[in-house]
């Protein structure tokens, strides 16, 4: 259901692409494993999705999807938490992190992945869900994410979305004339500093006042929502300009958490707290 989410957004964005969403997601960390379950209405698509993910580096369960079905006739979301709860039985005696990625309609409205969450964040792990709309994740992801503090993160792709989506139009010329081959062979496009339009920051930026916005929602105090957590004031800044929180921006010793902006990529070098 990514791809369904995607394309509800701005014209001209037609299909994920799958070495850019890897890219975002996995952001130069080790991972030990890459799962994709989904669907396709015609025989074409199927194979055209299986060639571009399986060339992406992930284990791919794609079917085909009768046209009489619902969305949660669908067994997509089943499949990866099947592989998730796999994953979590094998790796008993050790504990790393789970990352879901989901269009954010099916698994934030009926709250299906809650229960693999919380069994990740019950042995340890730490978890990061990634959707669109994600603003609007429902209560049950939120009260895990205050139950469980700085070990579930909730992350918006609507951030990205220049970033990791490639049009219609370029995605089948692609998907024709280069055989075996991922969209932009594998590129990594980088997303803009500007544009997000909610508000500025205080940083500096080769002397040019930067976008603090993140597209996360305003608090009710009308300050900006930290866009790491989503759910806590933005009352740091970053060199590059963006503003995010002092629990997700700094451990308990003061020190840095994050190595790179989460929006712009930019190396973070210092956290600067915003007075008034």
């Amino acid at each position: 259901n990514i791809q369904r989410s995607a394309q509800r957004g701005p014209d001209g964005y037609g299909y994920v692409n799958a070495n850019a969403l890897k890219a975002r997601i996995v952001n130069e960390r080790s991972i030990r494993k890459l799962v994709v379950a989904g669907n396709a209405s015609s025989q074409t698509q199927l194979a055209r999705y299986k060639q571009e993910w399986e060339a992406a580096g992930f284990q791919h369960y794609f079917t085909r999807r009768q046209t009489d079905s619902s969305e949660r006739d669908l067994s997509d979301t089943a499949m990866l938490i099947s592989k998730a709860h796999e994953t979590l039985d094998c790796e008993v005696l050790r504990r790393h992190k789970l990352i879901i990625v989901t269009g954010g309609c099916s698994g934030n409205i009926w709250n299906l992945y809650c229960e693999v969450l919380e069994q990740a964040l019950q042995r340890g792990w730490h978890v990061e869900f990634w959707s669109f709309n994600s603003s609007s994740a429902s209560r049950a992801y939120r009260d895990l994410q205050r139950q469980y503090d700085n070990s579930l993160k909730l992350f918006s792709l609507d951030l990205y979305r220049e970033e990791i989506m490639s049009s219609a139009d370029t995605s089948r010329r692609q998907s024709q004339g280069h055989a075996g081959r991922a969209p932009n062979g594998g590129q990594r496009r980088r997303a803009p500093r500007r544009g997000h339009g909610h508000g500025r920051g205080r940083g500096r930026n080769n002397g040019r006042e930067p976008s603090g916005g993140t597209g996360a929602d305003s608090s009710a105090g009308g300050e900006p929502t930290c866009p790491v957590c989503l759910h806590q004031r933005a009352d740091h800044t970053l060199l590059c300009g963006h503003r995010i929180c002092g629990g997700c921006g700094k451990t308990s010793d003061g020190l840095p958490r994050l190595q790179t902006c989460m929006i712009c990529r930019e190396p973070v070098g210092g956290i600067i707290p915003l007075y008034g």
